[in-house]
């Protein structure tokens, strides 16, 4: 089972990760200018890189712990076309990585917490970025890796890219009680089908001291919610192999608990009738 993480990097060594390998690669801002991603020991700039894949597959904390995670470093303090840039190159090295020879079938999911909002682009940038993105996108799910979004944390009726795309699955934030956050974005009723996810005061691996000792923190975000769906995604396509990212989708979005004004909350609830093998 593959997971692949966009964010801010990964603390290989903290506790949570230190006993397994991850696949890292660090693209710079110099990406820009076509630089080779570095391929290092995961490091991680800001600590939400590794708070997201604590979530997801943290030894402890995590949802599916026994995956296998590759890690884009893509996000820092920088201009939004740096970043932009450095997001389209991590997708193209998921998708070269995910269709080597020794993946072929294996299932996969992608977490992306990060959102670029088209209030902050020109209408020309809006129209080449949703072109690039959704071109790389479409590649992964040409792999057959379901793609999951965090919404934004702009409020109601605010999504942003990429998870404004009919081809990913767009998360939103709701707190322990079910109540959607005020921050949240809202991927809600209407055309579109998705998902909320658990996005508030939500305890994850953060950072090391210098004294190596392990740091956990709680944070709030559509960042935290996505990669709770990611994770309970991980483990449906682990215990069902043969489950298409169609199928996890569905799935989903069947079993999602509903409390109203069109919020559906993720949760992992086992395949009617059985494991799904593809046989």
């Amino acid at each position: 089972m593959l997971v692949g993480v966009l964010d801010t990097g990964i603390d290989a060594d903290h506790a949570e990760f230190k006993s397994r390998q991850v696949e890292f690669r660090y693209f710079s801002p110099s990406a820009l200018d076509g630089a080779t991603p570095r391929n290092v020991r995961g490091f991680d700039t800001d600590g939400h890189g590794t708070h997201v894949c604590g979530i997801i597959a943290g030894k402890r904390l995590g949802l599916a712990s026994g995956v296998n995670l590759h890690v884009a470093a893509v996000i820092e303090s920088e201009t939004m076309r740096a970043s932009l840039w450095r997001t389209v190159y991590g997708l193209d090295w998921m998708f070269r990585l995910f269709t080597r020879e020794q993946f072929f079938n294996v299932p996969c999911v992608v977490n992306l917490s990060l959102c670029f909002f088209e209030d902050r682009m020109t209408a020309e940038e809006v129209e080449d970025w949703s072109l690039v993105l959704g071109r790389a996108i479409d590649d992964l799910n040409r792999k057959d890796a379901l793609v999951v979004a965090a919404a934004g944390n702009r409020g109601k009726g605010l999504i942003g890219l990429p998870a404004k795309f009919h081809n990913v699955l767009a998360i939103g934030a709701v707190d322990s009680s079910g109540k959607v956050a005020d921050f949240s974005g809202l991927p809600t009723a209407g055309a579109r089908r998705d998902l909320y996810g658990y996005g508030v005061d939500i305890h994850s691996a953060f950072e090391r001291s210098k004294d190596g000792l392990s740091h956990y923190m709680s944070l709030n975000g559509t960042s935290m919610a996505a990669p709770y769906v990611a994770g309970i995604a991980s483990m449906l396509r682990q215990t069902n192999p043969g489950a298409s990212a169609r199928d996890v989708r569905d799935h989903l979005l069947a079993s999602a608990i509903d409390v109203g004004n069109g919020v559906r909350i993720a949760r992992f609830q086992h395949w009617p009738g059985g494991l799904k093998t593809g046989t």
